[in-house]
């Protein structure tokens, strides 16, 4: 069978054994960051994130019409499972072909079947890599874009072997049109390829230099990409202008020797450096343009001159064009107000923004590379304390701790030392492959030794320039250093291109130990059997990788998101407002809403779509905000104005460039005025507003003006509803006053006020029917609409003024349990939690003084047994994430909330058959603890002695019976009003208090100060306390504070004085006290 057939056939092989490794893995349903997301947008055609990856989401709609599977959101998924399949398939196609096109001499010739077993064996590597894995069995973007970067590597290694042939056997002649032709389709590739992620994009960088070596006169083509692609990320200017300076190198360097001489570069530079300076002068659109003509004619010349593929050049441009039109499905959808429209890219500015990210920043070079995020402060501006070396140095550490985890060297916290080293040796076997394939290209090939070698470099530490991350999410930090800025999740997966180029490398590392050991044995067998070996081992280290990486990997029956997402809509009725935290409390509510599944009750449509989820992170933009006032939200800022009555005063004077004797003149509620939305009717007549304000009738006469920034409407024609001096118009028009909300407002020089918080206040005041008059509101600087002076001022105004009279009118608002405890804390005593959320309401008089919600028993219980879905994240055979630990935080403290009220409510039993499932939560250790401890008092109360003695038993085993323990069992029976078991435990915990950790004193006096209101017994304990520890801090304030005993109280301070003579505040206090209180 011919060779090439082998290889492909063992691709195909390959290609299933991933697929059937990935299908037996791979989420069945939706996972949590941004795949909720992407399944959401694919299956609705949405507009996601920036960049809004276009391609992605049609490539999605078209699969999720694909009936592979009753869940859409496994169709979706597929798209990953399907493109890393076939990436192994193409690592083996690149090994395969690159180690049988080494030239003559190649040790292996004789045995025809090692170039395809060592392609093979990277492939397995490849497979089995952590984060190609990983991204593999999810919807994101990172399978894609290593599919479409190692296509387009295979298309440049084709190219290049038939352009070499070509010039074999045409030396001299021009090259056939077929190869150009590939690569003009590898060109095509990477430009469409920005629509799913600038990855396989960044490949431009690395084919520059192999096209240098294979065929130059194609280099102006790629250039022209790189420069595209600055103007996509960057606004127009000096990037733009430095891409330019690489034509002008190019010829230049062609200058050298040709018989052209150097008159043609010279035009190009001439032209170049016009430009320059043109710009540099800031003159007007139309000389610029005309200087871009004169530099492109320039170009155009030099390059026939200098013998420049100009027919490939003007195909690439129009390449260009064709893979950029994918983009502008974002500005013809967004104008639909999808679901899901981040950013709304409806007009041009809005759509330029998103392809440059501008949400996340500006997008310059300077402030994209620098300063490091981990020398100065991202968020704060301030200097970290970390130097420019070091701090690039971290950023490179964490790009080696990602790179390690892909051979198995992840999750080794709590691993025996024997683990670790057998780990570390595992790892330590793709790592020298690695080397030893780079050593084996460099060389027997230079071309392709440069094309991988920059390719890798590129998606790696190239990446790492360009991305300029904060210290990693779990560390490791620099020592003795706190307060860095860190990531809010690993961040591996930028690097998946890498992992996936150094699992090829892996293949030329088996490739070249067989190459040597076939050199030094002269036997044929001996080699053959070394060459087994060799590559056998290969595959068995890769197959160990996999089984280390599965535990941590595998999705197969992971619902848990899924179930999330529905769990949190449940604790919430419809229509309702729920503010959410950031994407793992968000993008599973979008999923959920928006994606039917064989999950729910009815599987045809999505899940109470009526509830409007307001991310708090992006309620901090105007777009989100008129977003969910289209969803229905209670927001009183407009982004429309339909049918407003505007009231217009006879003026006897004309206006300022408006002819005739009389002018109507008036004030629409909400400007700014958008362009050309403007419009009244007229009698029979609609008069509309032109670009430039003016008012015109349906024969294009102006008839008065109107100006977009003050709302001023001015007519010179009497409108139809005239009362003596005042008329009427009934204007519609679109209003700016969301898209003029402030990002911030400064309230002082040290406080700051978040739209985010302003647009909370602002749906709870609306929500209420509170309406404010245009006095009370204030202006803020550089910003046309006015605020509510209430939702800058103090809480506790806020409060006085809306919360204290709040009836919930339109709908219920919600905050989920997950949103911060800083923003919760704000409105405590107004919140009362159901299930998974806390429901804003008017909190009775006796609650005012809550620093934490109420909780509604009877609903939460209600939730939780009758309509929360939980089968999959109490399944024991389910991995367990970190996200999936972090909700079992969630659930056992709302759970722990609702069995303490039940015990107060005399249904221990109750409480405890509800709340004895946290025993079976997966968290870490200092949680655990707290469950523990909580459900050995439950199962106390509730007669359940078997599993308190086993609670008990498993505490004391690993050391937690402390005062602690003893402190929290006391408060948890107080609660429940068991007064006689809570004094013994905190009599146990007092019997453990020393001076450096008094806890137990103090919850004891406490006790009997505030729960049994006895404070004799109060006064006893101080006294004893006093004795034991004479001169403690506490004993003065409790005698000073809540014993009323000022006199005991400057007895201790004297002694505290005594022990520290020089502190001139504490005399200052003695002295204070005695004439405060005459002693």
């Amino acid at each position: 069978m011919n060779q090439r057939r082998i290889d492909w056939l063992a691709a195909g092989i390959i290609f299933i054994i991933a697929l059937v490794i990935y299908l037996l893995t791979v989420s069945p349903t939706v996972a949590f960051w941004d795949v909720g997301e992407f399944i959401a947008c694919s299956a609705n055609l949405g507009v996601p994130h920036p960049p809004g990856t276009p391609l992605y989401v049609l490539i999605g709609r078209i699969f999720s019409l694909i009936p592979i599977s009753a869940e859409i959101a496994f169709r979706i998924n597929f798209i990953s499972v399907l493109t890393a399949a076939l990436s192994a398939a193409l690592v083996v196609l690149i090994t395969s072909r690159v180690t049988r096109s080494f030239k003559k001499g190649n040790p292996t010739e004789k045995i025809r079947w090692v170039p395809t077993v060592v392609g093979v064996v990277g492939a397995l590597f490849t497979i089995f890599a952590f984060s190609m894995w990983e991204n593999a069995l999810e919807a994101e973007v990172y399978a894609p874009s290593a599919f479409i970067g190692l296509l387009i590597v295979y298309l440049a290694i084709v190219w290049r072997e038939r352009t070499e042939h070509a010039k074999e056997k045409r030396p001299g002649l021009p090259l056939p049109k077929a190869d150009n032709r590939l690569m003009l389709l590898a060109f095509y590739i990477v430009m469409l390829a920005a629509g799913i992620h600038l990855t396989p994009v960044m490949i431009l960088f690395a084919l520059i230099p192999f096209i240098i070596l294979v065929n130059h006169r194609l280099l102006p083509t790629f250039f022209l990409g790189v420069l595209a692609l600055a103007f996509m990320l960057f606004e127009p200017g000096w990037p733009q202008l430095a891409v330019v300076a690489l034509f002008a190198i190019y010829f230049f360097v062609q200058a050298v020797g040709s018989k052209k001489g150097s008159g043609p570069a010279f035009v190009f530079g001439g032209a170049y450096a016009l430009l320059i300076l043109l710009a540099a002068l800031k003159v007007g659109p139309v000389i610029l343009i005309a200087g871009v003509v004169l530099l492109t004619a320039a170009f155009f010349y030099a390059g026939k001159k200098y013998d420049v593929d100009l027919k490939f050049f003007l195909l690439g441009a129009l390449v260009i064009v064709i893979a950029a039109s994918v983009q502008f499905y974002l500005m013809v959808r967004a104008q639909q107000h999808p679901s899901i429209n981040m950013v709304n890219p409806s007009t041009w500015d809005r759509f330029i923004s998103v392809l440059r990210r501008e949400q996340y920043g500006r997008p310059t070079v300077q402030n994209q590379i620098w300063p490091r995020k981990t020398v100065v402060h991202p968020d704060t501006g301030q200097p970290t304390g970390v130097g420019v070396i070091a701090g690039l140095f971290w950023q490179i550490v964490f790009y080696f701790k990602y790179f390690f985890w892909q051979w198995g060297l992840q999750n080794l916290a709590g691993k025996s030392a024997l683990t670790v080293i057998a780990r570390a040796l595992l790892a330590a076997v793709p790592v020298i492959l690695g080397v030893f394939g780079l050593y084996s290209l460099a060389k027997r090939d230079r071309k392709l030794f440069w094309l991988l070698l920059t390719t890798f470099l590129v998606a790696s530490f190239g990446l790492v320039i360009y991305l300029n991350m904060r210290f990693g999410h779990t560390g490791p930090l620099p020592k003795g250093m706190a307060g860095l800025p860190q990531e809010v999740r690993e961040r591996d997966y930028f690097f998946t291109f890498s992992y996936v180029f150094w699992g090829l490398f892996t293949g030329f590392g088996v490739f070249e130990i067989i190459a040597s050991i076939k050199e030094s044995l002269r036997k044929k067998i001996a080699s053959r059997v070394a060459a087994i070996t060799v590559s056998s081992a290969g595959a068995v280290f890769a197959l160990l990788i996999g089984f280390v990486n599965l535990p941590m990997l595998t999705r197969h029956g992971d619902w848990i998101p899924l179930e999330y997402g529905y769990n949190l809509l449940a604790s919430c009725e419809e229509p309702s407002v729920i503010l959410t935290n950031g994407d793992n409390d968000t993008f599973p509510l979008w999923f959920v809403q928006e994606v039917p599944s064989t999950r729910y009750e009815n599987n045809s449509k999505p899940y109470k779509h009526g509830v409007v989820n307001a991310n708090l992170s992006l309620l901090n933009t105007p777009w989100y905000i008129e977003k969910l006032k289209r969803k229905g939200a209670p927001v009183s800022f407009v982004y429309e104005s339909r049918n407003e009555k505007v009231a217009l005063t006879r003026k006897m004077q004309a206006s300022a460039g408006i002819g005739g004797a009389v002018v109507w003149e008036g004030y629409v509620a909400h400007p700014p005025i958008k362009k050309r939305t403007f419009e009244f009717s007229r009698n029979t007549q609609t008069i509309k507003a032109d670009r430039k304000g003016r008012l015109r009738d349906p024969n294009r006469r102006v008839v008065g003006r109107v100006e977009y920034k003050t709302g001023r409407v001015s007519l010179t024609i009497a409108p139809s509803d005239v009362r003596q001096d005042t008329a009427y118009i009934t204007a519609s028009y679109g209003s700016g006053e969301i898209e003029n909300l402030p990002s911030h407002v400064f309230v002082s020089r040290t406080k700051v006020v978040m739209l985010a918080d302003i647009m909370i206040r602002d749906m709870i005041a609306t929500n209420s029917g509170k309406v404010y008059a245009d006095s009370e509101k204030v202006a803020v600087s550089g910003f046309s609409t006015k605020i509510p002076l209430d939702y800058l001022l103090p809480q506790e105004v806020f409060a006085e003024h809306v919360l204290s009279n709040y009836n919930e009118g339109v709908m219920p608002i919600y905050f989920s349990t997950t949103v911060s405890p800083g923003r919760v804390r704000e409105y405590a005593p107004y919140l009362i939690q159901e299930a998974l959320v806390y429901r804003v309401r008017r909190a009775p008089e006796e609650e005012l003084t809550r620093v934490r919600p109420a909780i509604d028993v009877d609903r939460s219980y209600e939730i939780f047994t009758e309509e929360f879905m939980m089968k999959s994240i109490l399944d024991p055979r389910v991995r367990r994430s970190g996200q999936t630990r972090g909700l079992f935080i969630n659930y056992g403290i709302a759970m722990q909330e609702i069995a303490e009220k039940l015990v107060f409510m005399g249904q221990a039993r109750k409480a405890y058959e509800f709340a004895k499932i946290i025993d079976s939560f997966k968290v870490e250790e200092a949680v655990r603890r707290v469950f523990l401890m909580n459900l050995y008092v439950f199962a106390r109360q509730a007669g359940a002695d078997e599993d308190a003695e086993r609670y008990y038993r498993e505490m004391e085993s690993k050391g937690w019976l402390d005062s602690q323990f003893h402190i929290r069992q006391g408060i948890t029976y107080a609660r429940a009003g068991d007064t006689v078991l809570a004094e013994q435990e905190l009599k146990r915990a007092y019997a453990q208090a020393t001076r450096e950790n008094p806890q137990g004193f103090v919850s004891l006096v406490m006790f009997y100060l505030e729960t049994v209101k006895d404070s004799a017994r109060a006064r006893e304990l101080v006294d004893a306390w006093d004795g034991r520890f004479p001169g403690h801090e506490l004993s003065f304030r409790l005698y000073l504070d809540y014993l009323g005993e000022p006199g005991e109280a400057l007895r201790v301070l004297d002694y505290i004085i005594l022990a520290h003579p020089g502190e001139m505040q504490l005399i200052k206090l003695r002295d204070s006290l005695k004439a405060k209180y005459n002693l």
